[in-house]
């Protein structure tokens, strides 16, 4: 297995109360694609692009950032921890695990051949799937499919790329539950 690097050591971000914020910053050390391990495949994805993060209670959030760091292991493994976790899938098929709380899944179009993401812990009301480095998927309908596959839900994104929600309804997948280019 390659090296990863669950990068909770990201200082934690004060934000205005309010419904939503985007901010704007640089990648704060080594823990960011591009930085430790620079050259290695990672999702297409800088800090300077600007995220919505709702503000918590007290006015301030901690999100995580969990990526491939350097390597090309086949089949790696990503898991977030009990707080909000933003994942970022890799050029090729993995397996990526949330945890507790929201959290978002960050998928790009691969380069070619057949690519098959795996969530373990989807939940519909809480995390998002992330398609917005897709720029021909404005919405739901731009997917190719979404189709029950025993107890799990399969997204077709595209010819090349797809997304199993282990132990998820395709009824209860949504507009809601995705990040679309606009």
């Amino acid at each position: 297995m390659g090296t990863f690097r669950r990068c909770s050591g990201w200082p934690s971000r004060t934000r205005p109360a309010g419904p939503s914020h985007r901010s704007r910053g640089a990648s704060p050390g080594p823990c960011r694609p591009g930085g430790a391990g620079a050259g290695a495949k990672t999702p297409a994805w800088t800090a300077s692009r600007p995220r919505s993060c709702a503000s918590g209670p007290s006015g301030s959030d901690t999100v995580n950032f969990v990526f491939q760091q350097a390597g090309n292991s086949p089949n790696p493994t990503l898991v977030g921890g009990s707080g909000k976790d933003v994942i970022f899938g890799t050029e090729g098929s993995d397996t990526l695990t949330g945890g507790a709380s929201h959290d978002q899944f960050v998928f790009g179009p691969t380069s070619g051949g057949l690519v098959q993401h795996t969530v373990t812990d989807f939940e519909t009301p809480l995390d998002k799937i992330d398609l917005r480095e897709f720029d021909s998927v404005h919405s739901i309908g731009d997917l190719t499919g979404i189709q029950q596959q025993g107890s799990d839900t399969l997204i077709t994104i595209d010819a090349n790329d797809k997304v199993l929600l282990q132990n998820v309804q395709a009824t209860s997948i949504h507009a809601s539950n995705f990040l679309f280019h606009v």
